[in-house]
């Protein structure tokens, strides 16, 4: 199930509900809204809920690798590497196969 972010109007408080997309929204905070003595309501709780664009949870590693893996590498973690060629593409490193033709096969 799904967990939604709410911010409250009044009190700000950041809510999480755990809804189905297809579930109504919550409209009213029913948190502990702190009034100042002067408003005139007698209850707390009654600001309005607005949906707050969360970012996905999850574990996220320090630093992300921007360069490719070299071709050893690749090789090692089972991938087949090619090199372009006029006619095809010709394995450099890897068990695919040998050559990759451009030209369909005829039979």
């Amino acid at each position: 199930m799904p967990l939604f972010e709410y911010r409250c109007s009044d009190c700000e408080a950041l809510i999480e509900v755990f809804q189905m997309p297809s579930d109504p929204n919550p409209r009213l905070c029913g948190y502990r809204c702190p009034l100042s003595p002067e408003d005139p309501r007698d209850c707390r709780g009654m600001g309005s809920l607005s949906r707050v664009l969360s970012v996905p949870g999850g574990q996220v590693r320090g630093s992300l690798r921007r360069d490719r893996p070299s071709v050893e590498e690749a090789a090692r973690a089972g991938m087949t590497v090619y090199e372009n060629t006029p006619a095809g593409a010709r394995k450099i490193a890897g068990s695919g196969p040998d050559f990759v033709s451009r030209e369909p096969e005829e039979g």
